[in-house]
């Protein structure tokens, strides 16, 4: 639930009887994958095997993969599509606010004067693959940027899906007097 800070939690779910979602996934992936050009298709792409899979992280800073501000109209909608064939309607809104109110609090802390307010971009979260997509060994993707750390993989008709968010809703909601997101 958005509706508190959900900074540091973390969680895993193993979906081996979702073959359709598996299924849906990678179709998601392989779309996006095949509307990149050749620049954006070596920033996204990386083989399975790399240590680059294993970095998790939902801290400020750059990331692997192409950035949502490097993509097109066009790829960013099918981008958002990827998030949607792996979640649950609520989790794929839910990571689609705290992308969306990165702005919000950037216009805040700017107002504040402080000048850590330049990283609040919701232009700054990054999509890479891993593998091949559809294909009969293990591959997977992940967006990462401030406060979103989405990590699927998929092997076969399996997919497990590690998700970690956080958002200063209570900040926004001080400052606006809010209700909580969730």
């Amino acid at each position: 639930r958005l509706g508190r800070s959900r900074k540091g939690i973390s969680g895993g779910i193993d979906v081996p009887s979702m073959i359709a979602s598996a299924r849906l996934i990678a179709t998601a992936v392989r779309t996006w994958l095949d509307g990149l050009d050749e620049a954006q298709l070596a920033q996204a792409t990386f083989q399975f095997e790399l240590p680059e899979r294993y970095v998790w992280a939902y801290t400020p800073g750059p990331r692997q993969g192409l950035a949502i501000r490097d993509m097109h109209p066009d790829q960013r909608a099918v981008s958002s599509a990827i998030v949607a064939s792996a979640m649950s309607t609520r989790t794929a809104g839910e990571i689609g606010a705290i992308i969306s109110l990165e702005r919000v609090l950037g216009e805040l802390e700017r107002g504040d004067g402080r000048s850590s307010w330049i990283r609040r971009d919701p232009e700054l979260y990054w999509f890479a693959v891993f593998g091949d997509p559809g294909s009969p060994g293990p591959w997977s993707w992940r967006i990462g940027g401030h406060h979103v750390a989405v990590h699927v993989t998929v092997d076969g008709d399996r997919a497990v899906v590690r998700t970690q968010d956080g958002i200063e809703d209570w900040f926004v909601q001080l400052r606006y007097d809010l209700p909580p997101l969730g």
